[in-house]
């Protein structure tokens, strides 16, 4: 509407919604008796010590996993509309993934990395996804392996397709009892990860030989650990997150 001469128009009114969300402690030990340092050459509990850490980071990635695949959002393969229906034969397919980003833009879902939207799928997908003739078409066309160098599965129709190898499988979840595939696609700002300021990063833990006094007489035990003292992941924008649901061909 165009502006009248002298007249102010009536503004926009802006709001705020609070979405809360409790952070959590998680964490993960191993005890190890006195011999680990007499009996062993190699430096046992310090190559433990960076192992612990890792399995404590891929704790926190599967807490985001688990938080993302309850969003409400679920597009199934093949045009089925429940996961208990879905059955050897219904593959993913970057058509499905097309309809998925289709859907985002007529929300007005922006792309979450650049201008495209991530999809994130276990193996067995980009298996099959690799064998997809519009996958392969779009590569014929484009003469382009850069995704491949950069660790992608594929960079296409708007999309980047990263693997990964936890992502959620339901185990004998479909008809017939195959596992259904879950597969996450993301447009911007879909969710949060919450940290209080210090404590939510890894930290690692070493109580060394004698550290418990008297509970501990002989000098006989000492221990490794890793924890993040405050940690949570939240849904922020449920327009923002698809789960695409299907059975690829090796599940």
């Amino acid at each position: 509407t165009p502006l009248t001469e002298g007249v102010t128009p009536d503004g926009l009114n802006g709001g705020i919604t609070a979405i809360s969300v409790t952070t959590a402690q998680y964490g993960e030990w191993m005890l190890f008796s006195d011999l680990v340092d007499v009996t062993t050459v190699d430096p046992i509990i310090t190559e433990y010590t960076v192992e612990l850490a890792r399995i404590m980071r891929e704790k926190l990635d599967i807490l985001v996993r688990e938080e993302l695949n309850g969003g409400s959002n679920v597009y199934y393969a093949n045009g089925k509309t429940s996961r208990a229906t879905l059955a050897v034969g219904d593959k993913p397919t970057i058509n499905d993934f097309r309809k998925i980003v289709l859907g985002f833009k007529k929300n007005f879902v922006r792309p979450s990395m650049g201008e495209k939207y991530a999809v994130f799928v276990t193996p067995d997908v980009a298996f099959d996804l690799m064998d997809d003739e519009k996958f392969e078409k779009a590569y014929t066309i484009g003469q382009n392996n850069t995704p491949f160098i950069k660790g992608e599965i594929a960079d296409i129709y708007g999309m980047k397709f990263l693997e990964l190898n936890n992502a959620k499988v339901f185990e004998g979840a479909g008809a017939g009892g195959v596992d259904v595939h879950s597969s996450i696609v993301l447009g911007q700002k879909p969710y949060g990860i919450t940290k209080i300021k210090g404590e939510g990063s890894v930290e690692t833990i070493t109580k060394a030989l004698g550290s418990a006094g008297s509970d501990d007489p002989l000098n006989q035990r000492q221990s490794i650990g890793a924890k993040v003292n405050a940690f949570a992941v939240k849904r922020l924008y449920e327009e923002a997150i698809v789960r695409y649901e299907s059975v690829p061909s090796n599940a």
